[in-house]
């Protein structure tokens, strides 16, 4: 009777100890996975909400050497996060976190890259003017989303004394690994690794 009772008392105190050790192999993964950039758009856009997402950009700017970076008003026109000030001149930052479309289809295929809502034209020429209106000659619009083609071919068209730069969710996460990469390289390089 007591080798049974002490069994028991194993089999749950081994069942909450590896409980207790997945959940902080899975915390550790969650942080690392967002830290070094083994991302993808899916992974951002459902688990971050907007701020997070905002705030989340500006490590992704620094490492972009996009410095001096400021929050703006929420209620700023234009839709404006951050503004960015290398070397005196100003950059508009706008980021917009957008999850995947909601549709039958959708929901079975969660990691689709045409499922995701796209910025559009109107969206961007309201960006643009903001920049026109404050003299600012340079923006950088990143989305968990996609851009349609008319505002694809609306910066395109833009005078060359702007620098509009679009970031969409698939380049969002092709510019993580390359972060992630100079970050392995760097950590090697300085004996931090390996």
């Amino acid at each position: 009777m007591t080798a049974l009772l002490v069994f028991v008392l194993v089999l749950i105190f081994s069942s909450k100890l590896v409980k207790f050790i997945e959940n902080k192999i899975n915390s550790k993964f969650n942080s690392e996975y967002v830290k070094y950039g083994f991302l993808s758009r899916y992974y951002l856009s459902s688990r971050f909400t907007d701020r997070e997402f905002q705030e989340w950009c500006k490590y992704f700017l620094k490492n972009m050497h996009y410095r001096n970076l400021k929050n703006v008003s929420e209620n700023f026109e234009g839709g404006i996060s951050f503004i960015s000030t290398n070397n005196k001149n100003p950059t508009y930052i706008s980021t917009r976190l957008y999850q995947l479309k909601d549709s039958e289809k959708n929901k079975q295929k969660k990691n689709v890259d045409d499922s995701y809502k796209a910025i559009g034209r109107p969206e961007v020429q309201k960006f643009v003017g903001a920049l026109v209106h404050d003299r600012v000659k340079s923006g950088v619009i990143i989305t968990t989303g996609d851009f349609t083609k008319e505002a694809i071919e609306y910066v395109r068209s833009l005078s060359k004394d702007y620098l509009i730069v679009l970031i969409d969710g698939a380049a969002l996460t092709k510019e993580l690994r390359k972060i992630r990469k100079r970050e392995i390289t760097s950590r090697v390089a300085s004996g931090l690794i390996g």
